[in-house]
């Protein structure tokens, strides 16, 4: 909008005071047209009238001016104009400049050109020429008072005439300090409703308005910079100070504050509002109760209550989104409608619209879409996508939480991934591990590139293992406990470590070593079968089992092969070869053993027997024995670990006639047993010892089973804890 005016001034006597006719008011009356472009305006606007000494530059002699909202009427309009309080007139030429912007506006004011000149009415001739009074030219009589002041007196009137009192007999205050004052009675300041100003160096410093009507009057208090400005309408305002040319706080606000800084603005509508300093911070029409504690350019958007921004750069809270707080940072955004959300601080962090009870700790460039209730700790470029309502990231860099994935949780670390719609999920950290779409209640405990798409299904650790857990339509928990490159896709399957092992039966175990496979199958069915762990063994029958070893295979139902190129592959065999060559069952529910060196069997109170029908028998009746004891199972295992195991033949044998297995006196070193003979084994001794190693190495499975029990007991109260929070939050808790 473009404005011109031309105006006619007029001084307008006021009426009569207590000293007599003679005595003129301070007020005129300023009478303008107003055009909107080449036509007369019409409307209600905003007018701020400043006198300057000069028609262009000069000196401010009273400003920032009086500001007035009259209604102009086909271009015309009418003020009353009172510089008292200025005391601006000492006789010289004076112009009068005029800002004009629209009624209610934010806007700047614009300045109407040329500057307009007061010209003297006769009561003002008068004034300046009684203004040329000689000093020390009145006299005590021509005061008409009873006689000269003395010392320190001051003239005043005694309700009917002029007299010269004592300064403590008197009204005025003294520059040295007042006693015996009467708080109400006696003070500083107006006993009407014009404002107060207390001016240093010629201008402004503090200016106190009255607002409201006697005795209910709100005060607005203006400090600093003389362009300060509390906006008509706004009681109990406060600016405190700060301010600059060009960067003027602005109040326009019931209660609202500015303590300090530059270019800071509480519009209308913002009660109770609070901006503690810095510059150009914002807070919006309708955030009542806002609170921007400083820092620069961050700004409340509208109808945001009780939204807090703590200080930063450029963080904003936008429309709609009352209760929530930035803390301070960079850049960082809270959008419309994400009520009662958190930035604690950070970089570019940004919680998008209906994101409600949100919270980003720090960090940044992290991102919360429209998933209620969720948190990010902090870290850098983390994201939870839409729908993935109350879930979590606790830190790391690059982690995501897809859509729809909610009452999740990723720990920290880097890359890793909640795929779509897998709800109740834990990645605890490591690096690049994923979750797919619709494994529930799954977990990662850490390590990298591992991964889970079944339901139920966990990865403790380790490298580039899988877990599903699928069979059909079936669905159960899959676990394995670490190592790399391992799989667990039975129903119930587990692989409790080692490289490249699988259980893909349903209840399949594997408990390491490396390149191990157990399938358990049966027709048409999977069932579980076990290997515990050695080198490229198999245990692919029904409920079969091969505890260790090279190259064994357990086919058949019930079928155990151990040793070496053991291959049970008839039902309910037993199968131990020791690798001379392969050893295969020769039929169902039979015990076969291939050692190629013989077998040799030394009573020491105790038979072995061969009783002719191609079997042996062995005296181990307790009534026998003595001096009984448990053995440490464990170190039984440790020991055989670290028992020598050779490649040799026997002197009467061919060379090519190879055996392995260790030397009777690094058997004898190991475990002592068998009296002083250390140039046999004694079967019943090597058999107590593989026992003992085996209870050894089940005492190890069992930790381990222990260790995946644990983290499923973890995965089920954390599961409770989500469902509770889940439950609070559908009954409307926060």
């Amino acid at each position: 909008m473009k404005q011109n005016c031309t105006a006619l001034i007029t001084m307008l006597a006021a009426a009569a005071s207590a000293f007599g006719a003679l005595a003129q008011g301070t007020a005129f009356t300023y009478q303008g047209r107003l055009n909107d472009g080449t036509s007369p305006a019409n409307g209600t606007f905003d007018l701020r009238f400043t006198l300057y000494n000069q028609p262009t530059g000069g000196s401010l002699v009273f400003g920032p001016g009086i500001n007035l909202a009259p209604a102009v009427s086909n271009g015309l309009f009418t003020v009353t104009l009172d510089y008292t309080m200025g005391a601006p007139f000492p006789g010289s030429n004076l112009w009068l400049e005029i800002g004009v912007r629209t009624n209610g506006s934010m806007a700047p004011y614009a300045t109407l050109s040329p500057r307009q000149q007061l010209t003297p009415s006769p009561f003002a001739i008068y004034a300046e020429n009684s203004g040329a009074v000689v000093d020390n030219s009145i006299s005590a009589p021509q005061l008409n008072t009873p006689g000269a002041p003395s010392t320190g007196q001051v003239l005043s009137y005694n309700g009917s005439g002029l007299a010269w009192l004592n300064p403590a007999a008197s009204s005025a205050w003294s520059l040295t300090g007042n006693a015996g004052t009467t708080p109400g009675a006696n003070f500083l300041g107006t006993p009407d409703n014009q404002p107060l100003e207390l001016h240093v160096n010629g201008t402004r410093a503090w200016r106190i308005e009255p607002t409201g009507t006697f005795p209910d009057v709100f005060p607005n208090i203006i400090g600093g910079y003389a362009s300060n400005v509390v906006d008509s309408g706004a009681q109990a305002a406060t600016i405190g100070g700060g301010g600059a040319a060009g960067f003027v706080n602005q109040v326009s606000s019931t209660l609202g504050t500015i303590a300090g800084g530059s270019g800071n603005v509480i519009q209308a509508n913002a009660n109770d509002a609070t901006i503690t300093g810095g510059r150009q911070n914002v807070i919006s029409a309708g955030s009542w109760g806002g609170v921007i504690g400083g820092g620069h350019g961050n700004s409340i958007q509208t109808n945001s209550p009780y939204a807090v921004i703590g200080g930063g750069e450029g963080n904003t809270i936008q429309t709609n989104t009352h209760d929530s707080s930035i803390g301070g940072g960079n850049n960082n955004l809270i959008q419309s409608n994400a009520v009662a959300s958190t930035i604690a601080g950070g970089l570019n962090n940004v919680i998008q619209s209906n994101a409600y009870y949100s919270t980003i700790g720090g960090g940044d460039n992290n991102l919360i879409q429209r998933a209620h209730d969720s948190t990010i700790g902090g870290g850098s470029a983390n994201t939870i996508q839409s729908a993935a309502t109350i879930s979590t990231i606790g830190g790391g860099s690059g982690n995501t939480i897809q859509a729809n994935a909610f009452l999740s949780a990723i720990g920290g670390g880097s890359g890793n991934t909640i795929q779509t719609s897998a709800q109740y999920i834990t990645i605890s950290g490591g690096a690049n591990n994923s979750i797919q779409a619709n494994a529930t209640d799954s977990t990662i405990g850490g390590g990298a590139n591992n991964s889970v798409s079944g339901p139920f299904a966990t990865v403790a650790g380790g490298q580039n293992n899988s877990a599903s857990g699928f069979f059909g339509s079936s669905t159960g928990p899959a676990t394995v406990g670490g190592g790399s490159g391992n799989v667990a896709s039975g129903v119930s399957s587990t692989v409790s470590g080692g490289t490249n092992n699988a259980a893909t039966g349903d209840g399949c175990t594997v408990g390491g070593g490396i390149g191990n496979t157990a399938l358990g199958a049966y027709f048409l069915f999977r069932y579980p079968a076990t290997v515990g762990g050695g080198f490229s063994n198999l245990a692919s029958g029904a409920f079969s089992t091969v505890p260790g070893g090279w190259k064994n295979q357990a086919a058949g139902y019930g079928s155990f092969a151990a040793g070496q190129n053991a291959n049970a592959i008839h039902d309910n065999g037993f199968v131990w070869g020791d690798g001379s060559q392969a050893a295969y069952s020769s039929a169902s529910n039979r015990f076969e053993v291939l050692a190629s060196g013989g077998v040799v069997f030394y009573s020491g109170g105790g038979s072995a027997i061969y009783n002719g029908g191609g079997s042996w028998g062995f005296s181990s009746d307790r009534n026998l024995k003595e001096n009984i004891a448990p053995v440490d199972v464990r170190t039984v295992l440790d020991r055989v670990c670290n028992l020598p195991i050779n490649q040799w033949n026997m002197k009467k044998q061919d060379a090519s006639q190879k055996h392995i297995g260790p030397m009777a006196q690094d058997f004898h070193a190991a475990f002592g047993l068998n009296g002083s003979d250390e140039t046999h084994i004694n079967s019943a001794d090597e058999s107590g010892v593989a026992l003992a190693a085996i209870q050894g190495l089940h005492d190890v499975m069992k930790e381990k089973d222990a260790q995946i029990r644990t983290l499923e007991r973890d995965l089920a109260d954390l599961r409770a804890m989500v469902n509770t929070l889940a439950q609070k939050s559908n009954g409307g808790g926060q």
